[in-house]
């Protein structure tokens, strides 16, 4: 999961948790900022 923006880590971090319990297996995420974002997304369109 990637999410994308401004977020408050301790938030983001307990909904996973929740959506993990709730899902019976683990969610890998990042966090990123809209910058960081773009960038990766047009480096890896340029390969």
């Amino acid at each position: 999961m990637v999410i994308v923006g401004k977020v408050i880590m301790p938030q983001i971090a307990l909904i996973v948790k929740e959506y993990e319990q709730e899902m019976g297996t683990e969610v890998n995420y990042s966090c990123m900022t809209e910058d960081e974002f773009a960038y990766r997304l047009s480096y890896f369109h340029s390969i």
